[in-house]
């Protein structure tokens, strides 16, 4: 559990630092000033080992079709879109150890780059594709932990417009409910409802008990 987060770069946030988080903690605000963004943050912060988030992140937001172009997939992370200064966060547990993350996005080398194709659109769909000469960027996640340890996962575009994900193998202790304003009435409480038969119903239980330690079990009818 957090007990302070800071996120540099990212979204509306060109600096923002929160000194002091509780186990329970109220986000509040007009419309745009950052509730979802400050969210978005503390969820990549605690998956730094997939590089899929970010893009994850794009598809909660309902852009759920969008132009095989690393400016068009990961530009919209960075703070006021400016992809030359990096994104860094840093957060420090409850026993003081503090990990951050940083993201990149590299400027690679010169290839012939498909572009113009939706992500909904298979490779060699009629029309789809239009070839222009340019660059493959690597979004690059470098995680260091508390041991002084470097963990580095990436995204990249192929030179046939394919996304590519490369995740470090570590360990990262950390469990992690995002929930998008998206209603999925019908496929939420199936998911939920199947735990305690699989067997996995104690991680819910275990994170919900930050918020009322009395609960013992949960049961979806």
């Amino acid at each position: 559990m957090y007990q302070s987060f800071s996120i540099r770069n990212f979204r509306c946030f060109q600096d923002m630092s929160l000194p002091t988080l509780k186990r329970v903690n109220l986000i509040a605000g007009m419309n745009n000033v950052g509730k979802t963004a400050l969210l978005e943050a503390l969820f990549l912060s605690m998956g730094p080992h997939n590089a899929e988030l970010p893009l994850r992140i794009h598809m909660m937001r309902g852009f759920e079709q969008f132009i095989i172009d690393p400016n068009e997939i990961w530009g919209w992370l960075f703070h006021n879109k400016n992809t030359e200064s990096d994104i860094l966060s840093r957060g420090t547990d409850n026993t003081r150890r503090s990990g951050s993350l940083r993201i990149t996005l590299e400027n690679p080398t010169s290839i012939d780059l498909p572009l113009g194709r939706s992500a909904a659109e298979p490779a060699g769909a009629a029309g789809a594709l239009s070839t222009a000469s340019g660059a493959v960027r690597k979004l690059l996640l470098e995680y260091h932990d508390a041991t002084g340890q470097d963990h580095i996962s990436q995204a990249f575009v192929t030179s046939d417009g394919t996304l590519k994900f490369e995740g470090a193998r570590f360990s990262y202790d950390a469990v992690v409910f995002f929930l998008t304003a998206k209603s999925r009435t019908k496929e939420d409480p199936q998911w939920f409802s199947k735990l305690e038969e699989v067997g996995r119903q104690d991680e819910l239980v275990r994170t919900l008990r930050l918020l009322d330690p009395r609960l013992s079990r949960l049961a979806i009818f």
